[in-house]
């Protein structure tokens, strides 16, 4: 007798791991977005994204960058 896979349950992703890449996705389209929406009010603000970083990680580099910004002659 052959037996069917087991329902998913709607309420959880049926992988995590997929899960969280759609949401990493998520976030950086709305981080691209927002970013776009401020370059039209202020042409100096653009959008980076720090390959291969998460939340967490990118903390040094991002605020290395924005030393690099901060210090530049305007």
């Amino acid at each position: 007798m052959k037996r069917s896979p087991p329902k998913a349950d709607p309420n959880q992703p049926v992988d995590p791991k997929r899960a969280k890449r759609q949401a990493q996705r998520t976030m950086v389209t709305k981080a691209r977005d927002l970013a776009a929406q401020l370059h039209t009010e202020n042409p100096a603000a653009n959008f980076i994204l720090f390959e291969g970083k998460h939340h967490g990680s990118v903390i040094p580099d991002a605020m290395a960058k924005a030393v690099d910004v901060a210090i530049q002659p305007q």
